[in-house]
């Protein structure tokens, strides 16, 4: 993404916390433009939006995504996976496998059927799938970012 497309965003929002230090960078972050919008309408929709406490917001998702026990007050956890470039034709292979409704939690099965449950203690991971179509086969190898590797795979 261009930088110069990036917004500064408060990080807990100024309707709860108010005015905050600008001399401390750790009280914004950037976003791009769609995601501040996502941020701001999930904040404005969750119960805090009315009680304003903004110890709760110190531990959501939208508040600090590195560390959080909750998505606007949901005990949810989430995992972006971004396609770009060529990995746009790796996507759409991915929803002609698992089919459109069913990606996600085809995805989801993976990560909860793996054996290697430690895979989860870690707070980076990058999904990459390969497609073998004359096998019709998915794929899912699972790279963490103490580079051990698991791989699932799901006829089709």
């Amino acid at each position: 993404m261009d930088a110069k497309k990036l917004q500064v965003d408060h990080r807990i929002p100024y309707e709860i916390s108010g005015e905050q230090n600008e001399q401390d960078i750790d009280c914004f972050m950037l976003l791009s433009p769609s995601a501040n919008r996502a941020k701001s309408w999930t904040c404005e929709h969750c119960e805090n939006w009315d009680v304003k406490d903004s110890g709760f917001c110190v531990k959501c998702f939208w508040a600090h995504p590195e560390d959080y026990d909750h998505v606007a007050g949901k005990p949810e956890k989430m995992i972006s996976i971004i396609f770009s470039g060529n990995e746009i034709d790796d996507y759409n292979k991915l929803i002609l496998l698992a089919g459109k409704d069913t990606a996600q939690a085809t995805i989801k099965k993976f990560c909860t059927n793996t054996s290697n449950k430690n895979l989860f203690t870690l707070k980076i991971a990058t999904f990459f799938f390969k497609h073998t179509m004359r096998r019709k086969t998915l794929k899912l190898v699972f790279f963490t970012n103490n580079g051990r590797r698991t791989k699932w795979q799901k006829s089709i």
